[in-house]
């Protein structure tokens, strides 16, 4: 089992300019890096995306009740969205409904040679109430659709946010990095290019496709 020494250097805070504003970290924050002794090299822990999305990495306790107050609020807004989304998709089927009868209404009309401008008083109250309540779905459709796309800005909205703690977190991350670079002297390089995705070749088809033997067939 290798031996290792954990040592911490305070860092300054660093000059990044997220897109929401200029981040200052806690100047007391502190950057742990790994020194392997048989190695001679510095081992430094960086979270990618998928860990920094998870509340349970170590953050200070005001950084981590702000990630599980955004992902709270996400939860109920996201509950309230889905409840939303089927209200609308009530509305849908009760204007399809509303549609339907009015279309069944003209269509008996029709079947006794009754036109839409000259109905006898039983059609003409069947064909108008018919009118209103298609209207009435039509209006809850939109309505319902509305607040739907509303709840949706609601949510996309609580994303943003997330997003950006996540960004703040980034720069923070690569400054203190940076910061602890500059006071050891350490002049990092480049990985090499990452060679680019191997594309399969396309078939294509240079000669005929050959003919069935009819001979095959019985």
């Amino acid at each position: 089992m290798q031996n290792t020494e954990q040592y911490t250097t305070p860092i300054a805070g660093p000059s990044f300019q997220p897109s929401q504003g200029q981040y200052a970290p806690d100047p007391g924050e502190l950057l742990s890096a790994t020194y392997l002794q048989q190695g001679g090299e510095l081992g430094f822990v960086i979270r990618p995306t998928e860990v920094s999305n998870s509340s349970v990495v170590r953050r200070s306790p005001e950084e981590t009740r702000l990630l599980l107050s955004i992902k709270q609020r996400q939860a109920q807004k996201r509950l309230q969205l889905n409840t939303l989304a089927l209200r609308t998709s009530a509305a849908q089927q009760a204007f399809v409904a509303a549609s339907s009868k009015e279309t069944d209404t003209m269509t008996s009309a029709t079947e006794r040679e009754i036109s839409w401008t000259h109905l006898t008083p039983n059609y003409a109250y069947a064909l108008a109430l018919a009118v209103r309540e298609t209207a009435q779905a039509k209006y809850d459709v939109h309505h319902a659709k509305l607040t739907e796309n509303l709840q949706s800005s609601e949510v996309l909205r609580d994303e943003v946010d997330l997003a950006h703690f996540q960004l703040v977190e980034a720069d923070r991350q690569l400054g203190r990095l940076l910061s602890f670079f500059e006071t050891q002297g350490i002049h990092p390089g480049f990985l090499p290019p990452i060679p680019p995705p191997v594309s399969l070749p396309i078939f294509q088809q240079d000669s005929p496709v050959p003919q069935e033997d009819e001979d095959y067939f019985i």
